[in-house]
């Protein structure tokens, strides 16, 4: 018989393979390929529910949670058209009848993060938290890949704790909180060479100047625009090309940008790190 920890250490390798894969192509092209999140929800989907099996024998509960990720990842992977109340409705039923039915089983518990993560992480995109849809899609079937965290061999070093911060912060959420803030060590990076142009100004935490022909042609975001006959600072914008053609009208010859982070790369780089030396978190308290 197989030990569980070998599940764990087939899902970290896929995890490792495939996130490195996609940040290569984010690095790249700044899109990734859907075939890498499917891959990944697959391959959860089908490890925890032989691990549920194993670790607590059948139930049919079991079943309903496997067919619900299913049908998430059918959701954030293909598009539909009609029935798709029906679709959603189906989804719900699936996962509460099995999350209500037997409420006190850890391995239900940890299952129910999924949908709780797939929720979360569509509503971060709907409103623009989660800017790519990829980011998105990665963070998701990350929680499908691990709805606990893995434990095999001696790792993580961090043992996880029993209560509500390893819920709270289960693995995917993690990822993205840390993933966070390896982005805005940016910040820093930004000022250094902000103070060096001698641009010091409330952005400068935010971007830095460019050449307004090289920011057409690079992975940037401009954060200001041309409005009433003045530039004036602006969020992000829906649609960069249509600042730059403004900006290139008012004969704009530099303006401040800010890069279009990959960010599946702290997101792989994160994931990696909480896989084997497990959220720093969980040394608090």
């Amino acid at each position: 018989m197989l030990d569980v920890a070998v599940f764990w250490i087939i899902a970290v390798i896929v995890m490792v393979i495939v996130m490195i894969s996609a940040s290569f192509s984010d690095w790249k092209k700044r899109e990734v390929s859907d075939i890498h999140w499917l891959i990944l929800g697959i391959t959860g989907i089908i490890i925890f529910t032989v691990f549920a099996v194993k670790d607590s024998g059948f139930k049919w509960q079991y079943l309903c949670l496997a067919a619900g990720s299913v049908l998430i990842l059918v959701d954030i992977l293909w598009e539909r058209e009609g029935h798709v109340l029906s679709f959603y409705l189906l989804m719900a039923i699936l996962f509460a009848v099995a999350i209500f039915y037997d409420i006190n089983d850890p391995i239900i518990v940890a299952w129910a993060s999924v949908p709780a993560c797939y929720i979360i992480f569509m509503g971060m995109y709907i409103f623009g938290i989660v800017r790519g849809g990829a980011d998105a899609k990665c963070l998701i079937t990350l929680s499908m890949l691990f709805p606990m965290y893995p434990a095999f061999s001696s790792f993580p070093l961090i043992s996880v704790p029993s209560g509500q911060i390893s819920q709270i912060f289960v693995f995917s959420i993690s990822v993205l909180f840390f993933a966070a803030m390896l982005t805005g060590l940016t910040c820093i990076y930004f000022v250094l060479v902000n103070v060096k142009n001698g641009d010091k100004c409330r952005r400068m935490l935010l971007g830095y100047k460019m050449d307004l022909e090289k920011a057409k042609v690079s992975h940037v975001w401009p954060i200001e625009d041309f409005v009433e006959g003045k530039l004036v600072p602006c969020g992000i914008p829906e649609n960069e090309q249509e600042v730059f053609v403004r900006l290139t009208e008012s004969g704009c010859k530099r303006v401040w940008i800010t890069p279009m982070i990959p960010f599946i790369i702290p997101m792989t780089i994160s994931a990696i790190f909480i896989a084997f030396i497990g959220n720093p978190l969980f040394l608090i308290g």
